[in-house]
């Protein structure tokens, strides 16, 4: 018996000094034509809470920026997407949990700036509306519109509905986006 509880305590030990260390998980990358590369991924933060982090490859300089956190804490972020368009504006979406309710939430960079900073989340994707999970699309047309898309719930959780959103002209670097489109489902 003392050999068996030996050995639950050192299972125990080593499944918390696993979950204390900071797990990065789920990345996606995009580059642009000159080679520059933005890079978002998951984080399983100490405290168990899941963060979206991103960085970028600055191909003149030949080196990546500080890893920083997209996300808001306390939402569980999950399912990064990133895109990119010819002139190193980036855009990276994903799915945060809060209140019960699945969004998705947007920040982007320019990577052609001097100092490429990111913009702050915003949500694209109504507060009624919950997102199916790991739904998510992301692509940026050759006029340099960023194009997000999700299956999210229409009116009750049994009725699905697809919808598109896009950002505005020029809208990349403002991370400013339009009102969501229901384009499939009921």
């Amino acid at each position: 018996m003392k050999k068996l509880w030996s050995l639950c305590a050192c299972l125990f030990m080593i499944s918390q000094s696993l979950y204390s260390l900071e797990i990065p998980r789920s990345a996606q990358v995009a580059a642009d034509s000159t080679g520059n590369i933005v890079a978002a991924w998951e984080t399983v933060e100490i405290t168990g809470d899941i963060v979206i982090e991103g960085a970028y490859y600055d191909a003149s300089a030949t080196t990546w920026s500080t890893p920083q956190q997209l996300s808001s804490m306390g939402l569980n972020s999950r399912t990064p997407r990133v895109a990119t368009n010819g002139a190193g504006e980036s855009v990276v979406i994903w799915e945060s949990i809060t209140g019960g309710i699945t969004r998705v939430y947007a920040a982007c960079i320019g990577l052609q700036d001097v100092t490429p900073t990111w913009t702050a989340n915003t949500a694209i994707s109504p507060v009624t509306q919950n997102v199916r999970g790991q739904s998510t699309t992301l692509t940026v047309t050759s006029g340099g519109v960023a194009v997000a898309s999700w299956m999210g719930n229409v009116m009750t959780p049994s009725k699905i509905g697809f919808f598109v959103v896009t950002t505005a002209p020029g809208g990349i670097a403002t991370n400013t986006w339009n009102s969501p489109t229901q384009v499939g489902g009921p």
